[in-house]
């Protein structure tokens, strides 16, 4: 007895569905495996970001340091070289008392 063509197509779209069905499902699984994937990047991307802001603070610190340091010693220097001047001054002074008469410098 031959079937109905109702009966081959409701074969046809129960097939067809249940193809889909599986399709669905297999995508369904390979965008949940890049969902976690994209996750498990962003927590290891989100750390390595949290790593560098910590050592750009810790380098910013350090230079500030070094920066501050420089200027200190910079101060230093200028005193320094104001002591010396003095003490050349006051050198040039004493050469010119002590000179016996008729020297010139």
């Amino acid at each position: 007895m031959p079937e109905s063509i109702l009966a081959v197509d409701s074969r046809a779209i129960q097939l067809s569905l249940t193809i889909l069905e599986e399709r669905y499902r297999t995508l369904q699984e390979i965008g949940e495996r890049h969902f976690e994937a994209w996750e498990k990047q962003e927590a290891e991307l989100t750390h390595q970001l949290a790593a560098q802001a910590e050592t750009l603070q810790q380098t910013q610190t350090a230079r500030d340091q070094l920066v501050a340091r420089v200027q200190g010693l910079e101060g230093e220097l200028a005193a320094l070289k104001a002591e010396r001047d003095g003490l050349v001054a006051g050198l040039h002074r004493l050469r010119l008392v002590a000179r016996p008469a008729g020297q010139s410098l």
